[in-house]
C-alpha cells in the first residue's frame, strides 16, 4: 500500500517505522525538510511537497501538531479528496493538555472540510513510545500497531 505521512515528528516516526518493516511504500513530508528527509532515509522511503505526497497515497497519515495543521491542510488543498486520512492528533494546548477546537467542531471534522477525504480518527490515544512497541501501558504486551490497511472496499486492518 501507498502511505503518504504529514509530519516528521514522533507519530510519524513510530508509525512509519512499522508501515515501513511490513513493506508499505511510504512518502514524507513536512514543515521541516531536513526532519521527514532523515525519516525517508531511514524507512527506505521518499520525500516531496505536500501535494506530491497527498497525489502519491493510498492512505494519508496527518501527523502534525494542531499548531501547524492550519498551515498543512492548505499546502495540501483538495489532493487528498476521496482518499482515507488517518488523524492522530490531539487538538490540544501542551502546557494544560486543553482542546483548543471550537465546542461542539472536530479537527477530524475540520480535516474532512478542507481535504473532501475520509477521515478516520486512530492512534491518538496512546503516546508515541507505545507505538514504537518500547513502552508497555501495564503489565500486559505491548500493544500492536496495524501494518496492514486496504482502502474502501475491502477494509482490512491487521495487527502483527
Amino acid at each position: 500500500m501507498r502511505i503518504g505521512i504529514f509530519g516528521a515528528g514522533a507519530m510519524a516516526d513510530a508509525l512509519g517505522t512499522r508501515w515501513a518493516a511490513a513493506g508499505h511504500e511510504l512518502m514524507i513530508t513536512g514543515r521541516t525538510v531536513g526532519k521527514a528527509r532523515a525519516l525517508a532515509d531511514k524507512w527506505g522511503a521518499h520525500t516531496d511537497s505536500f501535494e506530491e505526497v497527498a497525489e502519491f497515497a493510498e492512505v494519508a497519515l496527518i501527523a502534525v501538531l494542531y499548531q501547524g495543521m492550519t498551515s498543512t491542510l492548505a499546502q495540501i488543498g483538495d489532493a487528498l479528496r476521496g482518499k482515507v486520512i488517518v488523524d492522530c492528533n490531539n487538538p490540544v494546548e501542551v502546557e494544560h493538555f486543553t482542546l483548543v477546537t471550537t465546542p461542539g467542531r472536530s479537527m477530524a471534522q475540520e480535516i474532512e472540510r478542507v481535504t473532501g477525504g475520509h477521515v478516520v480518527k486512530a492512534f491518538n490515544l496512546c503516546h508515541a513510545r507505545v507505538w514504537q512497541g518500547t513502552h508497555r501501558c501495564s503489565t500486559a504486551a505491548a500493544l500492536s500497531c496495524p501494518t496492514v490497511v486496504t482502502i474502501p472496499p475491502r477494509w482490512t486492518l491487521r495487527a502483527d
